[in-house]
């Protein structure tokens, strides 16, 4: 088994704990001839061209690529990830859902999970690579709240990712199976959720829940965890066990696993240049991989 790499920072009071990387607090030095970019795309998944953009790093030459994923509904993009990643040298992939803020489609879970599937394939793709410089071989996903969740599931179920990260993310196989038992303390959850999504509701998403829930839970991703970097980040929220128990199943599993907790919201309102220190610190450990 390998060992967890614990980083347990319950009480941070400071981010000057954590190396703030300059990426994530100045700008770099201009690469006039090969300089960063942003293009918005559409990317194709299952019949839909899904709204994308694309953050390309600067330099010539291929790049690590990070897919960074929003949760449910999507409120926090973490944009400001996206950008630091780029500073640091990384291109970085965001995106929206099927039905999710403009992207065509019906909004379901099965989607995010198809889509995020789709985002990473058409990555791989050699004319795709080539258009925005990626380097398929150090492909990298961060996911927040549901987004975490889907990128602890693409990490099990894809073992050419360097890395995953799951920031502050429910087990939502868990949350289905406890609607399933207690639909009217599930129902507000899904009603504020679910207002920006095309072709959701509430009904539908617990009716989904409850019924996909057994074969979503953490537990059940856990085998294909072995020898994947993790890093999972725990705030001060619903999911605060959640993350701790996912940390300490997928170390026992054999991932590689950072984990940190921080005494902050749901969306690290404000944490959030140390939240960035701490991804951008682990991407670019992983190139020692």
């Amino acid at each position: 088994m390998i060992p967890m790499l614990l980083a347990l920072a319950a009480a941070l009071p400071a981010a000057a704990q954590v190396p703030i990387p300059p990426a994530v607090i100045s700008d770099p030095v201009p690469d006039k001839a090969h300089p960063a970019g942003t293009v918005a795309f559409s990317l194709p998944t299952n019949g839909e061209e899904v709204n994308a953009v694309m953050f390309t790093a600067a330099g010539a030459g291929a790049h690590p690529t990070v897919i960074v994923l929003h949760g449910w509904p999507g409120n926090e993009r973490n944009l400001d990830i996206a950008r630091s990643a780029q500073r640091a040298g990384w291109n970085a992939l965001t995106f929206s859902y099927r039905g999710a803020w403009g992207s065509p489609g019906s909004w379901s879970f099965a989607h995010c999970i198809e889509d995020t599937e789709a985002a990473l394939a058409h990555l791989r793709r050699p004319e795709v690579a080539k258009r925005f410089g990626i380097d398929p071989a150090r492909i990298a996903v961060v996911g927040h709240s549901l987004g975490g969740w889907l990128a602890v599931r693409l990490a099990a179920t894809d073992r050419r990712l360097i890395g995953a990260a799951a920031i502050s993310a429910p087990d939502m196989g868990a949350f289905g199976i406890a609607a399933a038992k207690d639909r009217a303390a599930a129902l507000p959850i899904a009603a504020g959720n679910t207002r920006a999504l095309a072709g959701s509701t509430p009904d539908l998403a617990i009716d989904e829940l409850a019924a996909r829930g057994p074969g979503w839970t953490f537990a059940t991703m856990l085998p294909g965890l072995e020898g994947q970097r993790l890093m999972v980040l725990g705030s001060d929220d619903p999911w605060r066990d959640v993350a701790a128990q996912l940390a300490k199943d997928a170390a026992a599993a054999g991932a590689r696993v950072d984990y940190t907790h921080v005494d902050t919201d749901h969306a690290w309102s404000d944490r959030r240049i140390l939240l960035q220190a701490l991804v951008i610190n682990w991407l670019e450990s992983l190139h020692t991989r």
